[in-house]
């Protein structure tokens, strides 16, 4: 009797857990059931998502601007400038290399230039000067970069070419009225002073009464010539017979 109950206690046991175990795996099949499924393209893209973030990021390489341009900065010009007192002078300073644009100035601790004469950004060197002789400066050109570049220049300004007729005695002749001229000639050099006749310099030395290198600024001169003459008139600022003084003696 008692190895009856103890059997029969097994089975219900065996029952027992097999109803839990049926009862656990249709919770588990509901379970499954109502869970959506994940869709393969979204796992791919999060994996995409990841391996991006992974990626190293581009370096950025940055060009010193001294590299854009390896020519060397150069100031393009004449070192020796001429201009004439009272007429006015223009002269445009040009460069090359370095890093563009390019603005101009003067070293101040190079000296200026003639009096009347100035320098602007643009590289004009522009102006009257009102001063003869010989001004010695620095021309600078600076690029974008600061770089600088100087030239030493030499500017001369001789005295305006100007003849002055202090004198004229006039003598009458055949035909016509002869005067004799004499006065004075200012002027650069290679000026010359010259007409249909000689013309007599007392201190320029060469032909045709023209100022040499060595010879000094002002020279007197003197010629005789017909006082009717048209370079005459010309010379002496006539404009009709009522000022030529040989015929209206």
């Amino acid at each position: 009797m008692k190895k009856l109950q103890k059997g029969f206690s097994v089975f219900i046991i065996i029952i027992i857990v097999v109803v839990l175990l049926g009862a656990l795996s249709v919770f588990v099949f509901i379970i499954q059931k109502n869970t959506p499924p994940i869709p393969v393209q979204q796992t791919n893209q999060v994996q995409t998502t990841k391996n991006q973030v992974q990626q190293p990021k581009p370096t950025l390489k940055i060009i010193p601007s001294e590299s854009v341009n390896t020519s060397p900065l150069t100031l393009n010009d004449d070192t020796d400038l001429n201009g004439t007192v009272g007429v006015n002078f223009n002269h445009n300073f040009t460069a090359s290399g370095g890093l563009p644009p390019y603005h101009f100035q003067l070293e101040t601790a190079g000296g200026f230039p003639p009096m009347g004469i100035i320098l602007d950004a643009n590289g004009r060197l522009s102006g009257i000067p009102s001063v003869a002789g010989t001004s010695y400066f620095k021309a600078c050109v600076v690029d974008t970069a600061g770089k600088i570049k100087c030239q030493d220049i030499t500017m001369t300004i001789a005295s305006k070419f100007k003849v002055t007729v202090t004198s004229m005695v006039c003598s009458p002749d055949a035909s016509d009225w002869i005067a004799q001229f004499s006065g004075t000639v200012v002027g650069p050099v290679g000026a010359s002073f010259n007409g249909p006749v000689q013309i007599n310099c007392s201190a320029w030395t060469g032909s045709a009464c023209t100022r040499q290198q060595n010879d000094p600024e002002q020279s007197n001169f003197s010629f005789t010539d017909n006082a009717g003459d048209g370079w005459v008139y010309e010379l002496m600022g006539w404009t009709d017979n009522s000022q030529n003084k040989c015929i209206n003696r």
